[in-house]
């Protein structure tokens, strides 16, 4: 038998581990974003000069870009106004249906911006997720599909057009591929009746 007690406490931590499943794929809040742009190792402003997209598997892009800081607001790593400096990321698009943290939009030539970012030891990474080449406030960009002219190349000739189904052929019982019908002598039954 179950005691009441442990039945209670049972469902509450059911419940606990159902609503906190809930908000780990919940947006993040504004300010969350702030405190990550605050926090962030390099605060910079950007002219992005080179975008690189390559499409991965599972509907993903990795971005590698290429920049110039115009302007340091802070920086751990000691980046100065003309520095050339090379972030990459991958952008993963919610599946339709979802609700999560935004994806990080994908940079544009020519685009300048603010950069919220963490070097590592071959360039700098997002350090405010969507909101690391955005202020907090402002209107985010949807990730578009990458580029088909960014596609690897493939060498592959194009689809053969589909052939006619040819039809069933129709068979009826005793019927069989080895053995053709054969023709029976049909024998005729008169009654006569008086």
């Amino acid at each position: 038998m179950i005691h009441p007690t442990f039945m209670t406490r049972l469902l509450i931590a059911l419940s606990i581990a159902l609503l906190t499943a809930g908000t780990l794929l919940a947006e993040i809040s504004p300010a969350a974003y702030s405190n990550m742009q605050n926090t962030a190792a390099e605060r910079l402003t950007i002219q992005v000069s080179k975008v690189i997209l390559t499409p991965q598997p599972n509907n993903r892009t990795t971005v590698l870009a290429e920049a110039t800081v115009k302007s340091v607001k802070s920086s751990a790593s000691g980046l100065k106004p003309g520095a050339a400096i090379t972030i990459r990321y991958d952008v993963a698009p919610l599946p339709k249906g979802f609700v999560g943290p935004a994806p990080i939009p994908p940079l544009k030539e020519g685009n300048e911006c603010p950069a919220y970012l963490t070097k590592e030891k071959d360039g700098f990474v997002p350090a405010a997720r969507a909101y690391s080449f955005t202020k907090v406030g402002e209107p985010l960009q949807q990730p578009e599909p990458p580029p088909v002219t960014n596609a690897p190349a493939t060498n592959s000739p194009p689809p053969e057009p589909k052939k006619p189904k040819k039809p069933k052929e129709t068979k009826t019982l005793g019927d069989s591929p080895a053995t053709p019908r054969e023709e029976k002598p049909r024998t005729r039954i008169q009654v006569i009746t008086e």
